[in-house]
């Protein structure tokens, strides 16, 4: 396979055994009562608030049957602690729903990702606002040393401020350097003061 690298145009010859096509999946909510109790919901799923409750304020709903909701099992488990802390202490409801969230795929050079992909930012702002950088593993020394090379990491910024919106990291301990990058969004630290 024949692929062209979006920054630099240059052609890689990749070799491959078998091709897995991913096409999602859908939230299930069919025959379950949404409209016999009155439940608002999409075709994607329940349509829930920054509580995670629906229209009606004592039913909840989370994970894969939420509207748009990312479909990982650790943000449904840290969905499901904060609705019931909410239930338990209503007074002081906290919310999870603009929460940044890591995902890893454990794969033989694992993929992982946090906030949005460039192609994700583009619908939101234009090419002059957001800058995205790579960086290949065949040139770090740590990766030449074991012989590691395959792999790069990827980060999106705003331009002029540096706050990063999003990162995707390929290599065979990706899912060791993501929590860096999570850290650094949620406590904005800016992709200028990595870089140093």
């Amino acid at each position: 396979l024949i692929v062209i690298d979006k920054m630099t145009q240059e052609k890689k010859e990749i070799s491959f055994d078998k091709i897995l096509q991913a096409l999602g999946r859908w939230a299930n909510i069919k025959n379950i009562g949404l409209e016999e109790n009155g439940i608002k919901f999409t075709k994607w799923g329940i349509k829930v608030d920054k509580y995670n409750r629906t229209n009606i304020k004592n039913i909840y709903a989370i994970w894969d049957c939420v509207e748009w909701n990312p479909m990982f099992t650790h943000w449904a488990n840290n969905e499901g602690r904060w609705v019931v802390r909410n239930i338990i202490l209503p007074a002081i409801k906290s919310s999870t729903r603009k929460a940044i969230l890591p995902a890893v795929l454990y794969t033989n050079t694992e993929v992982a990702r946090v906030g949005k992909t460039e192609v994700e930012l583009l619908e939101h702002y234009t090419e002059n606002d957001i800058v995205s950088k790579i960086i290949y593993f065949d040139k770090n020394d740590r990766s030449v040393l074991t012989q590691d090379t395959v792999g790069f990491i990827k980060i999106n910024f705003k331009r002029v401020t540096g706050k990063i919106l999003g990162a995707t990291i390929a290599w065979s301990r990706a899912g060791e350097m993501l929590p860096i990058l999570t850290e650094a969004m949620q406590n904005n630290v800016t992709a200028y003061k990595i870089s140093k």
